[in-house]
């Protein structure tokens, strides 16, 4: 509590400027309300005669008729629609992956470069025996070599040896 302005005998709290002009009018019409209400002693509002017993039946009644028809979303029309837009999406992209080229373009066997054949066999990727290698090969490819019809002459293996050797294979080789 505060000790200085204890003596003050001044209000804090004010009045409304025109409160007790209006106040005469107010305090009237509540008066005049309630004699309103004494004079009245029905609300207005009135339940007909065994509502309350009645209702229940006539609620019931009309919650238990038949369902409505339920239509699906995901009708086998709508399925095939989805399907065939998707089919058709992913043949668009599949086209435009592969580039778009003809049958021409496909890739075969006999378009295979052969030193990347090569490299692939002789690389780890695929690890076979020799016994597994000559499972491939059949016994006429074999009788038919490239160098049946040729003569192995000198000069021809010479030839080759310089093609495909380097220098360092030729001087380990002739060393051992």
């Amino acid at each position: 509590m505060n000790l200085e302005n204890a003596h003050n005998n001044s209000n804090p709290y004010g009045i409304p400027e025109g409160y007790f002009e209006g106040f005469e009018a107010s305090v009237q019409a509540r008066i005049a309300e309630e004699e309103l209400r004494e004079l009245v002693s029905d609300s207005g509002f009135v339940a007909p005669e065994a509502y309350f017993e009645t209702v229940e039946p006539k609620v019931s009644a009309q919650l238990n008729r038949s369902a409505p028809k339920v239509i699906s979303i995901f009708s086998r029309r709508t399925l095939y629609a989805v399907a065939s837009v998707a089919a058709a999406v992913l043949l668009i992209v599949s086209l435009v992956n592969n580039g778009g080229g003809s049958a021409t373009d496909t890739l075969a066997f006999d378009t295979i470069d052969t030193d990347t054949l090569e490299a692939y066999v002789n690389s780890d990727a695929i690890a076979f025996t020799d016994d597994e290698l000559m499972d491939f090969v059949s016994e006429a490819d074999l009788e038919s070599s490239l160098f049946s019809d040729e003569s192995l002459t000198d000069e021809t293996i010479e030839t080759y040896l310089l093609d495909n050797l380097d220098d360092i294979d030729l001087i380990t080789t002739y060393e051992e």
